[in-house]
């Protein structure tokens, strides 16, 4: 599922949370700012978390190639890296 479906379907699922929070509530914007942020830092740790990444992963062939694996070394760290400062 795409970073932006998920963040669509999410946010709807809020909508109710955010219908009876009081107008200016700064933690009903923190909470909405986090939800994409949270879609788009799951869809880099591994090529299925995101349609780009598998489309990506098809283009590395021949030298480029690049594994499951080998794309989860690379995107997992910057991942953790984002939790830990978000």
């Amino acid at each position: 599922m795409s970073n932006t479906a998920t963040t669509v379907m999410m946010l709807a699922l809020l909508g109710p949370i955010v219908a009876s929070a009081p107008k200016g509530d700064l933690g009903i914007k923190a909470l909405v700012l986090c939800i994409p942020i949270a879609a788009n830092t799951g869809g880099i740790a591994t090529p299925i978390g995101t349609p780009p990444n598998a489309i990506a992963l098809q283009y590395l062939t021949g030298e480029n190639a690049i594994d499951f694996l080998s794309w989860m070394t690379m995107g997992l760290p910057f991942v953790l890296v984002q939790l830990t400062v978000a």
